[in-house]
């Protein structure tokens, strides 16, 4: 069973949003996590961790290499070149404003705070937030000055509409920014000792502070789930998130709650509400997600335990996720060269569309006669996007990524890549897919580009799909068929790599020390897995940068030029950025590479999920040299 992806989303937002790394007792009291309220359905604690120490270099080298390269003046001088005078003034008396509300804030306390708690939690009509920052002495109060400053800005801007006050919530006085009246928040700023605290809502904050200050009171972390998950998983030492999919939903159903309100007795608001609600009751099968981050030498790590709730086991998202193939050896999938690669046991589509034909219409009956059509359309061309596409393909795939032989025009070297997708009805796709090419065939543009598919001798069941555009871009692509999976590739090469691995008679990634250097135990079947060289990655795009900053300028320039087209200046203006934005960019190769496998956990409708991020290790300090200088008498 695996995480919604939009969910997991939130997760990775929410853990970047706190932008500190942690380390702790999972057990322990008396810190940040007793001001998570059990009401929030999203809970992000983090610590510093000296084991992580070593990282800050990289960023305070990234942060250098913003400055040097000056792209924010840069970028700021290019948007004044297409200003008025009047309003360059403007910009700029506002830039000045901004830079002297904050100039007192004691950055280097702000950004090194020792705890951070992030909380969310839905109140209708919108959602709430309460961040709090445990700092050294004077970090708090500077940054809660510097906002303040920033709220007088903005009222002293605002011609009335805005006003600033001060108000007390959880024993502490808050600066607050009342917006007009009807606003569904007030952001607010405050410090109690050395905590800064930032809201969206006073009640919320006074609620968070009461938690804090009565550490006796069970908080969020405390709740009956995060014991049960901590049992399956690692001791947390940089961070924990608690995500309450249970907590979310009853607030979503509150939002609805609220909307049915203000639409009043609107009959046609009323069937959209009711439409919203069904969707709101199929998706919101997901109980709870743990995720706990560590650290292991040069390696950042997290493990999370999730639950499905019980009784949404006939469900739609039931049947979406908890029927897919699970991937039994994995490995055999994977060639030991491989550079990237990616398994998921995907998302059937299939029973989400046929609950969308029998409940769109029962909602909307106007709409059964569109529908009615619709499926007359796809009568008439013989082609059925449910029949023939969505139950064709379950939604397992296989995503895999070679070193290329051939340079890149964009520096370095070009990959190579095969994808797999389960693919029950292969007959049809190919009839499909034949079909398809004989219309394109038709057409003169593709005559011209001699585009064809021509079966490949020895390979029963594939073709190479030609073009004469391919050979200038380096590819030569492939399709095909293959024990009940659809084969794609960019290369004959890749796709038969792939095929030989899982025969059986190739080498696996398991072999390979890009594999071992993670020490990622992962035994028995996996729902997804996936591996990416960040450090690769990264580098190509800055080349990629590097290169279109260099060839981009001219490229655009060399433009047919229309009296009553669009400026092109700008563009070449910001192209030639990329060179700076590329060397912004290349600092972030110290991330070096990523592995995440999904598994099926050991209760009834739950998962775990292993992440591991291998970060580069400090260059060891260079020793001073001995004297050769022979010693004084």
């Amino acid at each position: 069973m695996r995480l919604f992806s939009w969910k997991r989303i939130v997760l990775n937002l929410s853990a970047v949003a706190v932008g500190v790394t942690s380390v702790m007792n999972p057990v322990c009291a008396g810190d940040l996590r007793d001001a998570a309220p059990p009401s929030v359905f999203l809970a992000v604690y983090a610590k510093q961790n000296p084991e992580r120490d070593y990282q800050k270099k990289y960023y305070e080298d990234i942060l250098k290499t913003v400055r040097s390269t000056k792209i924010m003046d840069r970028a700021l001088q290019m948007v004044q070149r297409r200003m008025g005078e009047t309003d360059v003034e403007q910009l700029n008396s506002v830039r000045d404003a901004v830079t002297n509300a904050f100039a007192n804030v004691e950055w280097a306390k702000v950004t090194n705070s020792s705890e951070t708690l992030y909380v969310q939690r839905m109140e209708a009509p919108t959602s709430h937030h309460v961040i709090l920052c445990s700092m050294e002495e004077g970090g708090a109060s500077s940054l809660a000055t510097g906002i303040s400053n920033l709220f007088d800005l903005a009222v002293n801007a605002s011609g009335g509409n805005l006003t600033k006050t001060t108000e007390t919530a959880g024993g502490v006085e808050f600066t607050v920014l009342q917006l007009p009246p009807g606003a569904p928040m007030a952001p607010a700023v405050g410090v109690d000792g050395n905590v800064f605290v930032f809201t969206t809502s006073l009640a919320f904050a006074g609620e968070s502070l009461d938690y804090y200050h009565n550490p006796d009171k069970e908080s969020k972390f405390e709740d009956a789930r995060v014991v049960e998950a901590m049992k399956h998983l690692p001791a947390a030492e940089d961070s924990i998130v608690f995500y309450d999919g249970a907590a979310m939903s009853d607030q979503l159903n509150s939002m609805i709650e609220f909307v049915r309100n203000v639409a009043g007795g609107n009959p046609d608001a009323a069937r959209g509400i009711d439409l919203m609600t069904r969707i709101f009751t199929e998706v919101s099968a997901h109980d709870f997600e743990l995720t706990v981050e560590y650290t292991e030498g040069f390696q950042n790590r997290s493990a999370s335990y999730g639950r499905m709730k019980s009784g949404t086991e006939e469900g739609l998202m039931a049947k979406m996720m908890s029927h897919q193939q699970a991937f039994e050896n994995w490995q055999t999938w994977v060639p030991e060269n491989a550079s990237a690669y990616s398994l998921s046991s995907g998302v059937n589509l299939h029973p989400a569309y046929e609950w969308m034909m029998e409940v769109i219409p029962s909602v909307f009956p106007e709409a059964q006669q569109g529908l009615d059509q619709f499926a007359q359309i796809q009568d008439q061309i013989d082609l059925h996007l449910d029949a023939d596409i969505l139950q064709s393909f379950p939604g397992e795939t296989v995503s895999l990524s070679f070193p290329g032989k051939t340079p890149s025009p964009f520096g370095g070297k070009s990959s190579e890549s095969a994808m797999f997708m389960r693919c029950t009805n292969p007959d049809r796709i190919q009839a499909l897919l034949a079909r398809a090419m004989e219309m394109i065939k038709q057409n003169q543009q593709a005559k011209e580009q001699g585009i064809d598919m021509v079966p490949i001798e020895g390979m029963e069941g594939f073709s190479e799909i030609k073009a004469n555009s391919f050979g200038m871009v380096g590819i030569k692509p492939v399709i095909g068929f293959k024990d009940g999976w659809m084969v794609m590739g960019s290369h004959l090469e890749a796709v038969k790599a792939a095929l030989e691995t899982r025969s059986g008679s190739g080498s696996t990634i398991v072999d390979s020390d890009s594999f071992k250097n993670f020490n990622l135990e992962v035994k028995g079947p996996v729902q997804s897995i996936s591996y990416k060289n960040n450090a690769e990655a990264t580098r190509q795009a800055a080349d990629l940068m590097q290169q279109l900053g260099i060839m981009g300028p001219a490229l655009i320039s060399m433009a047919p030029k229309n009296a009553n087209g669009p400026d092109l200046q700008p563009l070449i203006e910001a192209a030639q950025l990329l060179p700076l934005v590329s060397q912004i960019v290349r600092k972030f190769d110290f991330i070096e590479s990523t592995m995440s496998v999904t598994q099926d956990g050991p209760e009834s409708g739950s998962y775990v999920r292993q992440s591991v991020t291998l970060i580069r290790p400090p260059a060891p300090e260079k020793k001073p040299a001995a004297s050769s200088a022979a010693p004084a008498k």
